[in-house]
């Protein structure tokens, strides 16, 4: 996943989180996600797999596509 991919992501799954009222904690326990990784891919400092995207869109409650979609400006 290239930067402007890790910033969609981050951007996504945060928005995500915090529409859902979650803290890292929460999403980090639902997920499976150790919290300080779950940090690092909120600030854009890890490229992640698809088992970890996973992980994100069920414990979010949306579909995977969702997290790398491209919001309008």
């Amino acid at each position: 996943m290239d930067r402007d991919g890790r910033r969609l992501l981050a951007v996504n799954v945060r928005t995500a989180r915090r529409v859902r009222g979650l803290t890292q904690d929460d999403l980090a326990a639902l997920s499976g996600i150790n919290r300080a990784y779950l940090s690092e891919i909120e600030h854009r400092k890890r490229n992640i797999g698809l088992d970890c995207l996973t992980q994100l869109a069920r414990a979010l409650r949306m579909p995977l596509a969702e997290l790398l979609r491209d919001s309008p400006p």
